[in-house]
């Protein structure tokens, strides 16, 4: 496979998005904490506009609100202030502090600040860290997979204090990547929890940005995991990890506490999930329960039904890269062909494909989608795809203009069968 890069000397209609935005996202799937942006004050609004416009329900941030004098003459002071002020107000279980492009072109040294303000408050047991997310590089999924690895080294510091920890033979850790919706981490729950798995989840968004107003408005993060629960990650027999841009972070894992992880870089199709469920009979040594028996040849029903109108059509499509992996491999089980592929940068994942995808924007989409009779991007492409009467299907981050984004599902025999019908929508 091959990886290029546009040669254009300027970013029109960008699909990367600020690996801010995949950090402040990890961090809605702990309970409790809240996520404090060391940036100007108008870039915390940006990103609570867009995740809330995706998900329609509050988002929990903070910024340090840096102006041009503080850049100048030391911006600590404000990171010190908005950390007392969120303790003071909210008495958040986890906070972490979020480098942006503008702190980190100062060389503001988080870390260090950081260290200082915990040995003022040894006594604090609640957890407070720094991550390192600069705007210039990476994407959402990226500044995902960081934010999750800084918090798992930070949580494991505390663990590490309390050992020897028991390992549980039915408990499990699942760490899901961030092209995953509330709905997919509830699904994969689900079926690992039938399986008589216990399982421990982080980031947990399957009940986060999602039922929130139930319990009332609060500026923490209303769903996710306990922190209680969290520790005992170290009790767990394997750590499964859903995403190749999380493997890192099932390393850590088996780096810090001795416990292996298996990685499957896609839930989605048949040949997956087929593989998935395999291995869940083989580890559990159950059966398949027969719901998921009937669901298989529901989806199996499904593509026969729809192989007239999916064989050999092209496609064009931009994603992050776990997302594009995935929906790449479950369109080639579909027999269609992609026309342009465009991620938004590059990964070891997109190096194992057979298709080339162009690091680029939107418009680099847009210029080599002649042939392509579907468009699948986030909402910001639906003007290219109009521009070129294709059909268009709204996938990734951001989606505007429809609801219960956190509600679907593409994982799973039920959830490829409901990503099955969306795009047959679009195209018949």
């Amino acid at each position: 496979m091959t990886i290029c890069f546009s040669e254009k000397k300027l970013v029109i209609n960008s699909l990367k998005i600020s690996q801010t935005v995949g950090g402040v996202l990890a961090l809605q799937g702990i309970f409790r904490s809240i996520p404090i942006l060391h940036s100007a004050q108008g870039c915390a609004a940006f990103i609570k506009a867009l995740m809330t416009n995706h998900y329609r329900d509050p988002v929990a941030l903070q910024t340090t609100a840096l102006t041009e004098l503080d850049i100048i003459f030391g911006a600590e002071q404000n990171m010190i202030k908005a950390i007392d002020t969120v303790i003071d107000k909210n008495d958040p279980s986890v906070i972490a502090v979020l480098s942006t492009a503008l702190s980190e072109t100062v060389d503001d040294d988080m870390e260090k600040n950081l260290k200082n303000y915990r040995e003022n408050d040894p006594t604090d047991l609640r957890l407070i860290f720094p991550v390192s997310l600069p705007d210039f590089e990476g994407s959402l999924e990226s500044g995902y997979a960081r934010t999750v690895e800084a918090f798992i080294v930070e949580l494991s510091h505390c663990i590490l204090e309390n050992r020897p920890v028991k390992k549980q033979g039915n408990r499990v850790n699942l760490i899901p990547g961030s092209h995953l919706t509330s709905g997919d981490v509830m699904e994969i729950k689900t079926i690992l929890s039938d399986f008589g798995l216990e399982v421990m989840t982080f980031p947990d968004l399957s009940h986060s940005l999602s039922a929130t107003l139930a319990d009332g408005y609060s500026p923490l993060t209303q769903g996710g995991s306990t922190l209680t629960d969290l520790k005992k990650i170290a009790s767990a027999q394997l750590t499964i990890v859903v995403g190749n841009s999380m493997e890192k972070a099932g390393q850590i894992i088996e780096e810090l506490h001795d416990i292996p992880y298996i990685l499957f870089d896609s839930l989605t199709g048949l040949e997956k999930v087929d593989h998935f469920f395999s291995w869940l009979k083989n580890f559990t040594q159950s059966p398949v329960p027969s719901r998921y028996q009937w669901e298989r040849k529901q989806l199996i029903d499904a593509m026969v039904d729809s192989h007239f109108y999916f064989g050999g059509k092209s496609y064009a499509m931009a994603s992050e890269p776990d997302h594009l992996y995935t929906l790449v491999m479950f369109l080639k089980e579909l027999g269609c062909m992609p026309a342009k592929l465009v991620s938004s940068y590059a990964t070891p994942a997109l190096k194992t494909m057979e298709e080339t995808v162009e690091i680029g924007d939107l418009d680099d989409l847009e210029r080599g989608s002649d042939a392509a009779e579907f468009w699948l991007s986030n909402s910001h492409g639906q003007q290219g795809a109009g521009r070129l009467s294709i059909p268009f299907m709204p996938i990734g981050f951001p989606i505007t203009g429809q609801i219960a984004n956190g509600y679907r599902r593409q994982v799973g025999f039920r959830g490829t069968i409901e990503l099955l019908l969306a795009i047959s929508q679009v195209i018949i």
